[in-house]
């Protein structure tokens, strides 16, 4: 979950070319609709709580 939240705020501010160890995925994960602190925060936390309801 936290590899995942922490790829989304990396795609926030940096953009989807930015590094990342999972460029097979990259693409899949949401992009929040702002670069600012709340956006990417309840974008993150969308992101982490669909990966631990997943399983």
């Amino acid at each position: 979950m936290v590899v995942l939240a922490h790829h989304v705020a990396t795609i926030a501010l940096r953009g989807r070319s930015a590094c990342s160890n999972f460029v097979d995925s990259t693409w899949n994960l949401p992009v929040p609709a702002f670069s600012n602190t709340k956006d990417i925060q309840k974008t993150t936390a969308k992101v982490a709580e669909s990966f631990r309801t997943a399983k």
